[in-house]
């Protein structure tokens, strides 16, 4: 009996490909339709062919490039394929972490965001210069112990008025390398005197990023939190955050509170989001206890 014989629409209607993909697979010499007429020039795929396109479009959609198949289709059987899916499926799992990191990130920023316009919102403006003088906004709250993600430098002559662009970028690079899932913003660490980040001194600072699960270990990582502060959000100039430290110490000496350990500051909105200063955000976490 003789092999039936399908047109390049019959084809293209039964695997689902288009006559354009059907053309472009003659063209490379990945499936030449095997019958011509000679009287009408027409060619026509054989019903072995079907199968071979119908394998193709499967390792299509797996994500397999036309290189591979052809290198596939040159020694094609079981135990070649099943490495090659495995492969690709290996492939495939990289690729979704890849994906639920980019996305881990876009809802870290929305999160962020979200928040500070919720804090902008509120404020109504009251924000001002003079108001992040006073020791209005002042809040004593527990901090939620979390694992941090870090790198800690003694900084030359630093000076916090500046963005530490490298430092944010490598700790950033980091949480990508290790492929951790990110739950706060940059958290800035100051071991040193209170307000002596202000004073172009060499500096010895940590930054961190809290980041999900509790079970990861080695010198990158480190507890945070777990302790009583008090804590001030300061919208605006990041060079005027020093009139919102000195009214929280004020506040301790008032209140009988004495600082517990080093200063941090959490950049809820910062230069790198967005680049209108007035609408900078940071929070100051400023560890205390009962004197």
């Amino acid at each position: 009996m003789l092999d039936k014989k399908y047109s390049i629409g019959e084809v293209a209607e039964i695997c689902s490909l288009s006559i354009k993909t059907l053309r472009y697979y003659d063209k490379i010499d990945l499936v030449i339709p095997e019958f011509r007429n000679e009287e009408s020039k027409y060619r026509y795929y054989s019903k072995h062919q079907m199968v071979k396109l119908f394998i193709i479009r499967q390792l299509r959609k797996l994500g397999f490039g036309i290189k591979e198949i052809k290198e596939l289709f040159a020694n094609l059987n079981v135990e070649e394929m099943e490495e090659a899916v495995n492969n690709r499926l290996e492939a495939i799992e990289a690729e979704i972490r890849e994906l639920e990191m980019r996305r881990a990130i876009g809802e870290n920023l929305r999160e962020r965001l979200q928040r500070g316009g919720d804090i902008l919102a509120r404020s109504d403006g009251i924000f001002s210069n003079a108001y992040m003088d006073t020791m209005d906004n002042i809040t004593l709250e527990k901090i939620p112990q979390g694992t941090l993600v870090y790198v800690r430098n003694i900084m030359k002559n630093y000076c916090n008025s500046e963005v530490s662009l490298e430092q944010w970028i490598t700790i950033t690079d980091k949480c990508t390398e290790l492929n951790l899932i990110r739950k706060s913003p940059i958290i800035v660490t100051y071991y040193a005197q209170p307000l002596e980040q202000f004073l172009m001194k060499d500096t010895d600072v940590e930054f961190g990023i809290l980041v999900d699960g509790n079970d990861h270990e080695g010198e990158d990582f480190r507890s945070f939190g777990g302790f009583d502060a008090i804590t001030k959000i300061h919208v605006g100039r990041y060079a005027d955050a020093v009139n919102s430290h000195i009214s929280m110490l004020q506040w301790m000496n008032q209140n009988g509170y004495e600082l517990a350990g080093p200063i941090s500051e959490e950049f809820i909105v910062s230069p790198v989001d967005i680049d209108n200063e007035n609408e900078h955000i940071t929070k100051i976490i400023m560890p205390v206890r009962k004197k």
